[in-house]
């Protein structure tokens, strides 16, 4: 900086050497009585006083240096923004022709009501463009007005905007919509067969995606899926009367019935479970039971108390003893086995295992979920129906052994503890 400051200094003396000598010159060429005055003369460097002198040089060197930062502030600038746009045109680039994007099957849903300004937004949201406004603005250019009609598509996130229209275009013309409406207490195998049925995916598939697919939701957590159970997203299948495209994805397709769990089971259903110290697992489990065991709403919060009771008084009653946990087991686990898995059979036999089965037996609707987080205050531990639909509720041992004689003579006898020992399974 010392040798900075020489420097400048050096280079003021010398200009005022050339406007001295530029002044004497011209001060010659006039007549003698115009000339002015020649000044006094200086003294001596080390006599002069330095105050003035140093305060020009110093309004010099300031100016110069503001200028020099103006210069080097403007050059930054400049290569910032050039930095900046060359970034995005690259970013552009890539996002435009689909280079430097991983290959990723990705699924796109829209729904009717889908404003098309959005699909650039939805596109972006699943990975497969990055730059929404530039999707747009080549759509514009292209004046290409497109209409998305609804569906669910399969893309590729490392496409071009080009090949993303193109593909979408094709897939829209092969959109034929079903509606299939899949009643209370359906087990996922009921439910894989009407898909099939209705021609929106393979009963196979169906069943791969529930076993294998990942989603996430709140009251889908790891340790509930993983514990044991034999089909994993039973349960949580919820019933009612959906829309779907033949030939639908089968993610789309699980994710529909998920969605709608999410929406139905509320706010006020978790606080009541909270209260309860029960787990959302816990009261789909029981509810699924008591879908079965039940031949409307009005019987449900009465047989979910002969449950309730149990479950409270474990040292008297440690099992559930409910026949539909068998059927469950006989019927669509069992025959997926060449080699006997016992343990399995016995997590879900409700006449062998204590408390709750490992896992659901059914897909309840909101009304037998709402039996297990209400129900009936009462003191039966026992019921038994008869063919015509009649149910029959027992405090003691006693009572329910005359409750199904008077079933049996009805014709059938099903409920709690009416199982001979060779029904119950090995």
């Amino acid at each position: 900086m010392a040798q900075g400051n020489d420097d400048f200094e050096e280079l003021f003396e010398k200009l005022n050497s050339i406007e001295k000598r530029e002044r004497e010159e011209l001060e010659q060429q006039l007549p003698p009585g115009r000339r002015e005055p020649s000044p006094p003369p200086r003294r001596a460097r080390e006599e002069e006083p330095e105050q003035p002198a140093l305060r020009y040089a110093k309004r010099k060197r300031v100016g110069r240096r503001g200028h020099v930062f103006t210069a080097l502030l403007y050059a930054l600038i400049v290569v910032g923004v050039s930095v900046i746009l060359s970034v995005i045109a690259i970013a552009g680039i890539s996002d435009y022709f689909g280079i430097y994007k991983t290959e990723r099957e990705v699924t796109l849903e829209l729904r009717a009501d889908t404003p098309a300004d959005q699909v650039a937004d939805l596109l972006e949201a699943q990975g497969i463009i990055k730059l929404p406004f530039l999707f747009n603005f080549y759509l514009g250019q292209k004046e290409l007005s497109p209409i998305y009609q609804a569906g669910t598509y399969v893309l590729n996130a490392n496409m071009s905007y080009s090949e993303i229209l193109s593909s979408m275009s094709v897939q829209s013309r092969d959109f034929s919509v079903v509606t299939v409406t899949f009643p209370e207490g359906l087990n996922a195998v009921q439910i894989a067969n009407l898909l099939e049925k209705n021609n929106v995916c393979s009963a196979d598939d169906f069943i791969k995606e529930i076993q294998t697919g990942t989603y996430n939701y709140d009251f889908l957590p790891a340790e509930t899926l993983d514990n044991g159970r034999y089909y994993r997203l039973e349960g949580y299948l919820f019933p009612d009367t959906y829309e779907f495209y033949e030939g639908e994805n089968v993610s789309s397709v699980v994710k529909k019935f998920l969605d709608n769990f999410d929406r139905r089971v509320e706010t006020q259903h978790y606080t009541r479970m909270e209260e309860l110290g029960w787990t959302v697992d816990d009261v789909v489990k029981l509810a699924s039971i008591v879908e079965k065991e039940s031949s409307g709403s009005a019987q449900m919060p009465v047989v979910s108390s002969v449950f309730h009771n149990r479950l409270n008084n474990p040292d008297t009653f440690p099992t559930l003893d409910s026949d539909v946990t068998i059927f469950y087991v006989n019927d669509y686990i069992k025959p997926n086995f060449t080699t006997p898995n016992q343990e399995l059979y016995d997590s879900y036999n409700t006449y062998r295992c204590h408390g709750l089965p490992v896992g659901p037996i059914t897909n309840p609707g909101i009304q037998a979920i709402e039996a297990v987080l209400y129900p009936e205050s009462t003191g039966y531990y026992f019921f038994v129906t008869d063919d015509e639909g009649n149910y029959y509720y027992a405090a003691t041992s006693a009572e329910h052994d005359a409750n199904v004689a008077k079933a049996e003579a009805v014709g059938g006898a099903h409920g709690t503890s009416d199982l001979a020992e060779d029904e119950i399974g090995e």
